[in-house]
């Protein structure tokens, strides 16, 4: 199993040591992983990409075919997506506001 460690980790402008304190692992142990030296079990391996912000897949080398899960999506939802792309940050805030709303409406419906 190859991760892709090294290079998320240099992509984030981040030192071993950074992201080894925030796994609550030395600086010796996350150089294992990277070098392919020790692998991490299922509960790091989730750790590590949330730290990452990518997926399990993706940090094991999975290339992800992002069309194939765009094409899955309603044409609602893909009206959406493209237009929350033309958005700034705080407009993005806000509708992430609206959505968290709904939801916490919603999940207090039922």
């Amino acid at each position: 199993m190859n991760l892709k460690l090294k290079e998320l980790r240099l992509l984030a402008g981040k030192t071993q040591n950074q992201v080894a304190s925030a796994m609550g692992l030395t600086q010796t142990g996350y150089n294992g992983y990277e070098q392919g030296r020790r692998m991490p079990n299922i509960e790091m391996v989730v750790k590590l990409a949330e730290y990452f912000d990518v997926t399990v897949d993706e940090l094991l080398g999975k290339k992800v075919d992002l069309n194939s899960k765009i094409k899955k999506l309603s044409q609602t939802q893909r009206d959406l997506i493209n237009q929350i792309k033309g958005l700034n940050d705080n407009q993005c805030e806000r509708v992430k506001g609206y959505i968290d709303g709904i939801t916490v409406h919603q999940e207090e419906m039922e």
